[in-house]
């Protein structure tokens, strides 16, 4: 009897030990972040931010961009940016990165040798100088096999640069995965982009096959971080995109059930809060590191009971009960 408590204890702790590390991942654009688009209480319902405003010129040098402002003394860029998140969420265990943008020159950046070591030095710089945690590189997005193998020498390189106490990621895609052994070893995760901006994405069985073949192809369940849509896209072409906030302030979400709504005359696939919620829960029962979404931004406050981020709390606080 003993023994069997003893087990049952030990499941237990297992469980919620594995809740309290399971991430809850997202980003932050400075120009909503200005707009007040993003609460104090939604940054604190992560676990990790992702701040961007930064990509790379050919050579690897960082090219920093600048945010739009609408009130006095609101931060011009994300190294202003990075130092206000850090306040609002000190003492919490939450991580601070800076996100990498691609954007037109990235790869012609990854196929040059020595403009790979100039990047991985800036953004190790970087990281050091604005005492960030880590970062992601999101560059959309790797076709070919050359492609492939020299966005992995960049990050096998980077991570070298960074040192390992450093949480280093990579944004990939359903049709963008393949990069080498050698560089999903280097990273600490890689998110996947299960969202589009393509409406098939968005089912639960497309989900849940998107990610049994990355984790087929080699990605453990360890390093992987599905990503969810907090945004809805059109029907029909020409293809357009709206954030869920939209549909909630327009009052057109009627149960958390709901995955479809008509905006401005036009049919929209979206997630809704059970939808989230479920993939949420099979990324927790697949072992999986954590979750993506896609943004902060677009979702209404986690304080709003139609939030999707809430949904996501509460599933896995759900799973660790």
């Amino acid at each position: 009897m003993k023994s069997i408590l003893l087990c049952c204890t030990l499941c237990l702790i297992s469980v919620c030990s594995f809740a309290q590390q399971f991430a809850i991942s997202s980003y932050i654009r400075g120009n909503f972040y200005n707009r007040g688009a993003i609460t104090e209480p939604s940054l604190r319902a992560c676990t990790d931010l992702i701040c961007l405003g930064v990509s790379p010129a050919q050579d690897g040098t960082l090219v920093w961009d600048e945010f739009k402002t609408f009130q006095a003394n609101q931060p011009q860029d994300v190294k202003a940016l990075i130092p206000v998140i850090q306040a609002i969420v000190q003492q919490q265990s939450i991580t601070v990165r800076l996100g990498v943008s691609g954007r037109s020159h990235w790869k012609a950046m990854i196929a040059d040798k020595q403009a790979r070591a100039n990047f991985a030095a800036q953004v190790a710089a970087a990281v050091s100088s604005l005492n960030l945690d880590g970062v992601d590189l999101d560059f959309e997005w790797a076709n070919r096999p050359d492609e492939f193998e020299n966005y992995s020498k960049l990050i096998v390189e980077l991570r070298k640069t960074l040192g390992e106490a450093s949480l280093f990621s990579v944004s990939l895609h359903p049709i963008s995965y393949k990069i080498t052994p050698s560089a999903i070893l280097a990273v600490s995760y890689a998110s996947l982009q299960c969202y589009g901006p393509s409406p098939i994405r968005f089912p639960y069985a497309q989900y849940t096959s998107n990610i049994q073949e990355v984790l087929a192809y080699g990605i453990p369940a360890q390093k992987l971080v599905p990503g969810l849509p907090f945004f809805g896209v059109s029907e029909s072409q020409p293809r357009s995109v709206e954030g869920y906030a939209s549909f909630v302030k327009a009052q057109l979400i009627g149960s958390a059930a709901q995955n479809n709504v008509v905006y401005d005359n036009r049919e929209f696939v979206f997630n809704g809060q059970d939808m989230i919620a479920r993939k949420t829960t099979f990324a927790l029962h697949e072992s999986l590191r954590g979750i993506m979404f896609w943004d902060l931004a677009i979702d209404v406050p986690v304080t709003n009971q139609q939030s999707l981020l809430k949904a996501i709390t509460e599933a896995v606080e759900a799973q660790g009960n």
